[in-house]
C-alpha cells in the first residue's frame, strides 16, 4: 500500500507501520509474526504507551492482552485483564476471553467452562454465531471455532453443526461473505477455523 511500499523488511515494518497503527491494525500483524525473530520491544513500548493514554474498550482490553501473550509479555495489565474476566459479553468478548483462558491465563471470577458453556449457549438455530442478533455471519462463527477448536472432542455436535453452517454459506467461486460483501479476511478466517478443527478444506468434500 501507499504507506507501506518503502517498507523493505520486517523488522523496519514493525518499528514503524506497526508502532503507527496500533488501535487500528496493528494488533493482528501482531498475531500473525509473533512466530517470527522480530524484535518487537519498539511496538511494545508503543503499545504500552497508547493504553496508558487511551483507555480501552472491554474486548480491545482482551485483544491487547492476548497480543501481550502472544509475544511473550507477562506484564500486570495481562493478569489483571485475565482476573477480571466475566462470562457477562457479546460473542466478541467471549471468544478472546476463551482465548486468554486457552492461553494458561486464570480468571478470579470465572471459569473456563462456564465460558466455553457462555460461548455455545450463543450458537445460533442454524449453527453460526452472530455479533449483533439476527443473521449468523461468517466471521463470527470462524472466530468461535477457533476458539473451541480445544474442545472439538467435547462438543462434536455443535462444531459439525458450526461447520455446516460454513460449508453451506460458501459462493460458488469457494470464498465467503461478510455482512453480504465477498472478501479474503472472511474465507481467510474461515480457513484458519478449519485447519485448527483438522479439516483440511482443499480434500473435505464440504469444501472444494
Amino acid at each position: 500500500t501507499e504507506d507501506t511500499k518503502n517498507i523493505t523488511d520486517i523488522q523496519e515494518f514493525a518499528d514503524t507501520y506497526m508502532c503507527e497503527n496500533i488501535g487500528a491494525s496493528s494488533e493482528w500483524f501482531a498475531f500473525a509474526l509473533s512466530d517470527t525473530e522480530c524484535d518487537f520491544s519498539k511496538y511494545i513500548s508503543s503499545l504500552n504507551h497508547y493504553i496508558s493514554e487511551n483507555p480501552p474498550s472491554s474486548v480491545s482490553a482482551l485483544k491487547y492482552a492476548l497480543v501481550y501473550r502472544a509475544l511473550g509479555v507477562d506484564n500486570e495489565y495481562t493478569s489483571k485483564t485475565a482476573q477480571e474476566l466475566t462470562d457477562d459479553g457479546g460473542v466478541m468478548y467471549i471468544v478472546f476471553a476463551l482465548h486468554l483462558l486457552n492461553n494458561r491465563l486464570e480468571s478470579q471470577s470465572v471459569t473456563k467452562e462456564a465460558i466455553v458453556q457462555k460461548l455455545i449457549g450463543m450458537q445460533n438455530d442454524d449453527g453460526g454465531w452472530s455479533v449483533i442478533k439476527g443473521n449468523s455471519d461468517v466471521d463470527a462463527t470462524a472466530m468461535a471455532l477457533q476458539a473451541l477448536a480445544c474442545y472439538k472432542n467435547e462438543y462434536t455436535k455443535e462444531i459439525k453443526k458450526a461447520v455446516e453452517f460454513l460449508s453451506n454459506v460458501q459462493t460458488d467461486a469457494g470464498a465467503f461473505k461478510s455482512y453480504g460483501v465477498e472478501n479474503a479476511e472472511s474465507t481467510a478466517q474461515v480457513i484458519i477455523a478449519l485447519s485448527d478443527l483438522g479439516i483440511d478444506c482443499k480434500n473435505d468434500e464440504r469444501f472444494i
